[in-house]
């Protein structure tokens, strides 16, 4: 199935599955380097700087530090291929509006330097909308509550995680902070992968009405969404009378 602008829905269902686990590992990870952090502080703070256990644990924070990093680009890339995907089938399923941003742009955004910081959260509201069954929301990039929750946690903790790597500050407000930004990551990785899940099921549910459409119009051979339509919405050719009627409407 294919809209105007040659846009294919795919089944992006094991993509998805493989981004909530990225995301899943990414959370653990970030869970075990918080812990081994938090606890380092707690024998800096007890022990000293050169104690033999603090020093151990120094290092094995460093690793872990290390193998995170590699996680959070894994888990980055992966969203990264599934946001350029989900846009593609939000694209190739809108029936009236288009999604107001393109599937190379849904990724671009992420990369510009100051625009990253707002219109990421936008092009995921413009994705949801639009892999909506409710085809009145088409072309809305309009944020709602999870997305605009996620994205907050997601510059929070990112601003958290540098302030408390200021060692200049108290061992006690280092702690704290920690225990802070992984309370939010933990919150965030929650909220993304049911954002995730969410644009993936809706938009096999509106396939699945989309694609069991058994009127489409002559002209465009896109399906008559609106049985009591003069025209079509996508070519606006005229609807021949015969063709709509018994037809039920999309919604």
């Amino acid at each position: 199935m294919a809209n105007p602008r040659n846009y294919t829905y795919n089944d992006i269902s094991k993509l998805t599955t493989f981004t909530v686990v990225t995301i899943l590992i990414r959370a653990v990870g970030v869970l075990v380097m918080s812990s081994l952090s938090v606890y380092h502080l707690m024998l800096v703070e007890n022990k000293g700087q050169l104690d033999s256990r603090t020093l151990v644990v120094e290092n094995l924070v460093v690793v872990s530090a290390l193998c995170v990093l590699l996680l959070l680009l894994l888990n980055f890339l992966v969203y990264l291929v599934w946001i350029y995907r989900v846009c593609k089938n939000a694209h190739a399923l809108s029936l009236n509006h288009p999604v107001r941003f393109s599937p190379g742009w849904a990724v671009g955004w992420y990369f510009v330097p100051i625009a990253n910081i707002f219109k990421p959260p936008r092009v995921m509201a413009a994705i949801w909308s639009n892999s909506s069954p409710d085809i009145s929301r088409e072309g809305s990039d309009d944020s709602n509550q999870t997305i605009n929750l996620w994205w907050a946690l997601w510059i929070l903790t990112s601003v958290v995680n540098q302030v408390s790597a200021n060692e200049n500050l108290a061992i006690s407000t280092q702690t704290t902070l920690t225990i802070v930004a992984l309370g939010m990551d933990l919150c965030l990785c929650y909220l993304w992968i049911n954002i995730v899940r969410q644009v993936q099921s809706m938009q096999q549910e509106k396939f699945a009405i989309y694609d069991n459409l058994s009127v489409t119009c002559s002209a465009c051979g896109e399906p008559i969404v609106n049985s009591k339509a003069a025209n079509c919405e996508m070519c606006g050719e005229p609807v021949p009378a015969s063709a709509t009627t018994g037809s039920d409407s999309f919604l």
